[in-house]
């Protein structure tokens, strides 16, 4: 029975995915689990956020050659927290962040673990705090990604910083953005 259910998840594991020695092809949908750090500065005061849990998805097109990876990617993050202002007062607002771009990595032989860096264009597609709209910026990624063995599974590490500005009573102010978080993902 171990060497049937062996079999099985070794067909299953090469039927999700290409990889014929040099070169690698696998296409990867997940999701991710994330600690978001805000933190915006008005009229001298910084705003921090006191709600960090958020979660996204993300897809990701990984392509390699010789262990190099590149990916194109979209990420998705749907970002529930709030501001912190003078005292006890908290703005609670709802944005949903789009991120598309693509990710520089080397998978390291034998344990399929790819650490990675990569840059995407940010876009804001709904929400505001307290009726500013956030502009749309850039967002520099990185993580870690690891393939398991004998599934068509991955388990990772993903973060990205933006710094989007944002225009109150005529003067344009800066929010910083930290997102940290656990992803789970399916090859195919």
């Amino acid at each position: 029975m171990k060497k049937k259910i062996m079999a099985l998840l070794l067909a299953c594991s090469s039927a999700f995915a290409f990889d014929l020695g040099l070169f690698t092809f696998d296409t990867e949908i997940g999701g991710n689990f994330n600690y978001t750090q805000m933190k915006a500065d008005a009229n001298g005061e910084t705003l921090k956020n006191d709600k960090h849990l958020t979660y996204g998805a993300y897809g990701r097109v990984w392509l390699g050659i010789a262990g190099f990876m590149i990916a194109p990617q979209v990420k998705w993050d749907y970002l529930k927290t709030d501001l912190k202002v003078a005292g006890d007062k908290n703005f609670d607002f709802t944005l949903q962040n789009m991120q598309y771009g693509a990710v520089l990595g080397y998978r390291i032989p034998w344990i399929n673990l790819t650490p990675y860096v990569g840059v995407s264009y940010s876009d804001f597609i709904k929400g505001d705090i307290a009726g500013y709209k956030l502009d749309n910026t850039y967002a520099v990624n990185f993580g870690v990604n690891w393939k398991l063995p004998f599934l068509p599974l991955t388990l990772g590490f993903d973060g990205s910083y933006q710094k989007p500005k944002f225009k109150t009573n005529d003067k344009i102010k800066d929010m910083e953005i930290i997102t940290l978080g656990a992803t789970l993902g399916l090859i195919f």
